[in-house]
């Protein structure tokens, strides 16, 4: 089983205390802290979230929370408001994609636990699809810790039966490729796919200005060797984000 950190911070020892015991049965590794203006300076643990208790009468608990989403972008923040989340339908405040609201301790922990799976379900999935096998295995590096699912594929007839199967957001494509060139791939692609985005990613800078790839409603492309900061931001781009 997955080892699962959840790291919760509570203003007393008394409130610690009781979080403890009503998470006593959790199926996750958890960390009780009670948070001070040096919290959160936790080294060699990664935490899948952070369930924080919301004060009225301290600021503490917004410095804790302002520092954790800058410390940790990535990690789950449940901030447990029973008073703010009250009669709300969606937990997930859309402000920040991984702050949530809990009325509760239960709420909290299913939130910190299982809203891994909403969110894999809610993740865009990313094609790419280029012959040089250490190009693929470059760009999933590159990727691993993106908020995107990433399919790499070596070959454009892997691409049209991926396609014909999984829910895909956005196709990156090599051009010049055995078998099924990169311009047949794009023309299959939008024969069934006609709003699908395809960024093009060629060491042929020349072709970026190809009138077959505009033809085809291109949307974006990325020249090689590739710059890894302009590679996330134009996925991020093509993608709407």
């Amino acid at each position: 089983m997955k080892n699962r950190m959840v790291h919760i911070l509570m203003p007393s020892q008394e409130k610690a205390d009781e979080t403890r015991v009503e998470l006593a049965g959790l199926d996750a590794q958890t960390s009780v802290i009670i948070h001070d203006r040096d919290t959160f300076k936790i080294s060699g643990v990664s935490y899948e979230a952070v369930i924080l208790e919301y004060e009225t009468e301290s600021t503490l608990w917004l410095e804790a929370l302002a520092r954790t989403l800058t410390s940790a972008p990535r990690t789950r923040v449940i901030l447990l408001a029973p008073e703010l989340a009250a009669g709300r339908r969606d937990a997930r405040i859309s402000v920040y994609a991984n702050l949530f609201l809990a009325a509760d301790l239960k709420q909290a922990a299913e939130l910190a636990l299982r809203q891994e799976e909403l969110d894999q379900q809610d993740r865009k999935t990313i094609l790419i699809v280029d012959d040089d096998n250490q190009v693929l295995k470059s760009f999933s590096r590159l990727l691993r810790h993106s908020p995107w699912n990433v399919y790499a594929v070596s070959h454009g007839e892997r691409a049209m039966n991926l396609l014909n199967v999984e829910k895909v957001d956005l196709v990156v494509t090599d051009i010049k490729m055995p078998g099924i060139h990169g311009l047949e791939l794009i023309s299959r692609i939008r024969k069934n796919y006609k709003e699908l985005p395809i960024v093009v990613c060629s060491g042929y800078p020349g072709m970026k200005d190809d009138m077959e790839l505009k033809f085809y409603n291109i949307a974006g492309f990325i020249e090689k060797p590739v710059n890894p900061e302009e590679f996330e931001k134009q996925i991020a781009a093509a993608l709407g984000e």
